[in-house]
């Protein structure tokens, strides 16, 4: 991840919710910000390696060859 997107996660987070008051509140805010996003990233990637994504080239070989069997 790019370092802007990784600053722009909390600064959005914290425009919705609004500033903390003091240091320890903003650290905290900051946790649970990363927390829920590294909880995220990570059932993104279980559902992805569970749910792999049929490659492109294997769907153009066998509609290839089905087409050239109904013209044939």
């Amino acid at each position: 991840m790019k370092d802007s997107n990784c600053i722009n996660k909390y600064i959005d987070e914290i425009a919705c919710v609004g500033k903390p008051p003091c240091l320890i509140d903003l650290c905290t805010m900051a946790q649970g910000i990363d927390a829920c996003y590294w909880e995220c990233k990570s059932e993104i990637t279980c559902q992805t390696k569970n749910n792999p994504q049929p490659s492109s080239s294997s769907k153009q070989s066998s509609s290839g060859g089905s087409s050239s069997r109904q013209s044939g």
